[in-house]
């Protein structure tokens, strides 16, 4: 494909970028026909490979030099041909002309859903909201695009205050009872057969440690840290897409997800000796028992889901865009569960039997509802830099269609007296149901035409156990092939 020097090159009618977006262009923009026009016929410059040029283009006799002979911008002996390109194939030029230059990937907001716990409540209170414990869900939404693409790409996201853990009664060490998560995703998107497209995403984390083990002694807290946190690999997940209609200003596709368990397996162990350990009996009355007692317990992270999906992306206008995804979440099998423990309360006078418990942990079908507008406030294609900065509004719904499954109520520990509670453990979630709803505002800044650089903010609406965190801040960049 030859090039064109400060050009924009309409079939065979050649346009000076300054002519276009004013003097202050000065990069190359070729944008390559889909059909040579008819000799002495204009350019069409409405056409859906050219959509996104304003309709106020100089007309080519306002334009027209008055020395015949002289090299015009819409002489078509003198503009190069350029033929169209092949099917199945990208470019930066084609980058810039198609549907996906007018609306910038999605933000989206959480991977979390019907997000378990490990439990145990009566005269011995403990939480543990592991990220793992059906949280690390795919979420197809998550900066993405109902357009297929070649891309490479990276995502930071933090989380504030999104796992509970609240050990007997403490906090752990520091003051804290929620714990943030980092999440860094590396992914990348690959077209194949032309109208599909294959996309891998690699998520780390930086969350609670998979490994928790705690001890509490005597007139002294629990003994987990406010920084056992630590790095670890997440779900692996794979999309497949497919492009069903594209027009002008419409886009169609649909396609699936896998979300593949990589992430580690959940343990937590523990051992109290304790000879004033604090417990609330049936009237909300204080009391002390001692407590001498060991337990573990192991979740499997075992569950690989299936995600169908359809996304839709609309472009009336050259800055204005709408898109959304309907996805719904199909878990495919079920996770393992253990528990082991033994002990005494008030020295013998309650044994703890020793418990060997296991079961299923089931996740729930949950349905996701993603939509979102936004704004061009800046486009300038030929820019050397910044070309362009679009204001983006997001509303995202999550909600699971099935009630939980849990493992257990376990009696654990029996009552000592009848003014007590038995000790029970269950794990998974306890909400039962939840519907999830999480506002986004954020930004796009386009750099030239194949990279993009993108900055969100996502607020919870939801409150008690459908808030899964207080905000979170995402950064993403990304760049075409």
């Amino acid at each position: 494909m030859g090039t064109v020097s400060s050009g924009i090159t309409f079939g065979q009618c050649k346009l000076r970028c300054d002519q276009v977006f004013g003097p202050s262009c000065s990069s190359d923009w070729i944008v390559p026909p889909t059909e040579p026009p008819k000799e002495g016929a204009k350019a069409d410059l409405h056409s859906p490979e050219n959509s996104a040029f304003p309709s106020d283009l100089p007309s080519e006799s306002e334009n027209a030099p008055t020395n015949p002979n002289a090299t015009s911008p819409f002489n078509a002996q003198t503009a190069p041909s350029m033929a169209p390109p092949t099917a199945g194939t990208s470019s930066p030029s084609t980058a810039s002309t198609s549907p996906q230059s007018l609306a910038p990937n999605m933000i989206g907001d959480t991977q979390a859903g019907s997000c378990g716990a490990l439990t145990f409540g009566g005269e011995i209170g403990a939480v543990v909201a592991h990220p793992t414990f059906a949280c690390s869900r795919l979420n197809i939404a998550e900066q993405n695009s109902p357009l297929v693409r070649d891309r490479g790409f990276f995502s930071y996201r933090h989380f504030q205050n999104a796992s509970e853990v609240n050990i007997f009664g403490d906090q752990p060490a520091g003051g804290a009872s929620n714990l943030n998560i980092d999440r860094f995703i590396f992914g990348f998107e690959k077209r194949i057969f032309g109208k599909s497209s294959v996309e891998f995403r690699l998520p780390l984390t930086y969350q609670l440690d998979s490994d928790l083990a705690f001890s509490k002694f005597t007139g002294m807290p629990s003994s987990l840290p406010l920084s056992d946190r630590t790095e670890d690999i997440g779900n692996l997940s794979l999309v497949f897409k497919r492009l069903v209609h594209q027009s002008r200003t419409l886009v169609l596709s649909g396609g699936v997800g896998l979300n593949i368990p990589t992430a580690a397996d959940v343990s937590l162990s523990g051992r109290i000796d304790d000879d004033f350990f604090p417990v609330t009996d049936n009237m909300g009355m204080p009391d002390t028992f001692d407590v001498d007692m060991t337990f573990r317990g192991v979740v499997k992270n075992e569950t690989v889901n299936l995600s169908p999906f359809v996304a839709t992306l609309w472009t009336p206008t050259p800055r204005f865009f709408a898109q959304g995804f309907l996805q719904v979440d199909v878990p495919l099998n079920r996770s393992n569960a253990a528990l082991m423990m033994d002990g005494s309360i008030d020295g013998d006078t309650t044994l703890i039997p020793t418990t060997i418990e296991s079961g299923n942990v089931a996740q729930q079908i949950l349905m996701r509802i993603n939509a979102g507008v936004g704004y061009w406030f800046y486009r300038n294609r030929c820019a050397s830099c910044v070309t362009g900065i679009a204001g983006l509004l997001e509303i995202h719904h999550t909600s699971t269609l099935e009630s939980a499954d849990t493992l257990g109520p376990f009696v654990v520990i029996p009552a000592p007296t009848a003014d007590f509670q038995d000790t029970v453990l269950e794990v998974g979630n306890l909400a039962n149901q939840n519907d999830i709803t999480n506002l986004v505002v954020g930004n796009t800044i386009e750099l030239g035409q194949q990279t993009s650089i993108t900055n969100g903010f996502v607020l919870p609406l939801s409150t008690g156990d459908n808030r899964g965190f207080d905000f979170e801040y995402n950064f993403f960049i990304q760049h075409l092939f």
